[in-house]
């Protein structure tokens, strides 16, 4: 493979330098939710040309937009919920609501293996802040609804917000993305096993 080339479907592509750990952690949490699946008899399987496969594990996007993060999670695997406050017409995910994402969190009573959630920046973004204006802290709400469920949880935000304990990724470091954007991860509800 040239670097930056898109792997056929079915090939692997080897980690790129910088990513591995984020990536290698995304991966363990995938695969550990497939072991839940298979370990209590999950039986909401997939069919397909006598090809049987288990349900891929299960992530609401909250605050999904348009899905830039959900299209993230389903090449990862993941079957992927979205949330958002607008309406999303083209949402390219598994399943939209149309909803407060803090309220729905809140109620949501199915099934999840994990859940990722990029409050509105505005608040903590420099741009708003030479402007000054003003804007709703929407992750400390965001946290205590996450916190309230049972499920593994990220929350995505940029620089400068009071994400506790967070990783930074940036999109340099993803050769091909073009974008230069630091974002801030705070992972919470994660077992020692996600973390390897």
């Amino acid at each position: 493979d040239a670097e930056g080339e898109v792997p056929r479907h079915g090939e692997e592509k080897p980690p790129r330098r910088g990513t591995e750990g984020s990536a290698a952690r995304l991966i363990r949490v995938r695969d550990l939710a497939r072991q839940r699946h298979e370990d209590i008899g999950d039986d909401d399987e997939q069919e397909g040309d006598d090809i049987v496969t288990p349900a891929k594990p299960v992530l609401i996007d909250l605050y999904c937009g348009v899905g830039g993060a959900t299209v993230g999670y389903q090449r990862a695997g993941f079957r992927v919920i979205g949330v958002d406050v607008e309406p999303q017409p083209d949402y390219p995910g598994d399943e939209f609501h149309q909803a407060d994402a803090i309220e729905f969190i809140r109620s949501f009573d199915g099934h999840v293996d994990l859940v990722h959630a990029s409050p509105p920046c505005q608040r903590y973004s420099n741009c708003q802040k030479i402007r000054g204006n003003e804007h709703p802290d929407l992750i400390p709400p965001t946290r205590e609804a996450l916190q309230a469920n049972d499920a593994p949880y990220v929350i995505e935000n940029v620089p400068g917000s009071p994400l506790r304990g967070p990783i930074e990724l940036c999109g340099c470091m993803f050769p091909g993305l073009g974008v230069y954007r630091p974002r801030l991860f705070e992972m919470g509800r994660w077992t020692s096993e996600m973390r390897q």
